[in-house]
Order: structure tokens, then C-alpha cells, then sequence
């Protein structure tokens, strides 16, 4: 059945915690199979944290829509979705998830920001006009005024890349000829600071 088109204006009716459904969403009946129990995805790409993927799944907006034989839904308004470490906001965000299993989200906003926490206790923090997230392909792809921190290091640029698993970056500037910005502090402030400050 085709849904229709999202509204132009505002956000109406109340706020959404979209878990185990909502009663009182203006999309009227309609049932959400949140939070994503999933389960069974060993053979799944290693995220930042292996666990998140296992992790229950959570949103939170203004208005819904659900496209339940696609297997996509689509949030608007202060969107945050969480499971496990993983946090992304946008004022939209919109997810693939069929058999409740999330495959894809794509968030927009001025930013959208995505955190999530490694394994190791690493967090990387990301913000952009759009934010990609690809756990399938061990992939967040980060457009328009990107930024991503980590702990030591924060790239700028028009696209960023940044692979999971591996903790691997790849930046671009993109169409506007802007050159990618990196800035890396020194593993030992004080050891460096020392050195610098030796009297002959």
C-alpha cells in the first residue's frame, strides 16, 4: 500500500518513544517491532562495538511513518535513535530495517551527529549535513561540513569515511576544493611540553 508523502509543515501531535508501538502516534494504527531484538548475526561485519548490533533498538521523533513490506520507516522532528553505543541524531532519520533487523540508516540535520564506542573504550564523536550508517559494509559516511573526533585526532573535510572495524578514515574535500584539515595531539602533552622547554 503506498503511503502518502510526508508533511510539508511542522511536526504534529505528540512526541513519540517509538519501542514496543504507539497508540497515540498521528499515523494512527500501526505497530513498531522496537526494540530490535537482534540476534543471530555472527556471520554480520564487526562494528565499533561487536555488541551494539545485539543491543535493543530505540527511537524517538515527533511524527513516523511506516513502509512495513519495504522494511523502511521514517522519523521527523528531534530524531534520536540508539542501540547499544551507537546514538544518531537528525531532524530526519530514515532506517532500513527488515525483519526488525537494522540494515541502514540515513540521517539529516544541521548537523545530524552519530556516536558510538569501541571495543577498547574509544569514542568517536561525528557530525555532517548527512550522516550514512552502513553496518552491512562496516561503513559511516559523513557529508557536508564533516567532522569526526577521536581520542587524539579530529578531521574536517566535505566527505569523510570512517570504517568501524578498523578505525580507518578516509577523507576528501569534495567539489568545493576545500583541503581536508587534521589536527593529531601528541600521545604525551607533558613528555612533549617538557622536551620543548630543555635548556641547552
Amino acid at each position: 500500500m503506498t503511503r502518502p508523502a510526508p508533511a510539508s509543515g511542522p511536526p504534529q501531535g505528540p512526541r513519540c518513544r517509538i519501542r514496543t508501538g504507539c497508540p497515540s502516534c498521528t499515523r494512527g494504527r500501526w505497530r513498531v517491532a522496537l526494540p530490535l531484538l537482534l540476534a543471530l548475526l555472527s556471520a554480520a561485519p564487526a562494528s565499533a562495538r561487536q555488541s551494539d548490533r545485539q543491543q535493543p533498538a530505540n527511537v524517538e521523533a515527533d511524527r513516523v511513518e511506516i513502509d512495513r513490506p519495504a522494511g523502511v520507516s521514517r522519523y521527523y522532528g528531534d530524531v534520536v535513535f540508539t542501540q547499544g553505543t551507537l546514538r544518531i541524531t537528525g531532524d530526519t532519520v530514515s532506517l532500513r530495517s527488515p525483519e526488525g533487523v537494522v540494515h541502514h540508516a540515513t540521517a539529516h540535520g544541521q548537523p545530524a551527529t552519530v556516536r558510538q564506542e569501541s571495543d577498547t573504550g574509544t569514542v568517536v564523536h561525528a557530525h555532517a549535513s548527512t550522516i550514512v550508517y552502513d553496518p552491512d559494509h562496516d561503513r559511516v559516511t559523513l557529508t557536508g561540513k564533516a567532522e569526526l573526533q577521536r581520542k587524539g585526532e579530529r578531521f574536517a573535510a566535505d566527505r569523510i569515511v570512517y570504517r568501524p572495524s578498523t578505525g580507518r578514515v578516509e577523507a576528501t574535500g569534495g567539489d568545493s576544493r576545500k583541503r581536508v584539515q587534521i589536527h593529531i595531539e601528541p600521545s604525551d602533552q607533558k613528555n612533549a611540553g617538557s622536551g620543548s622547554g630543555a635548556q641547552p
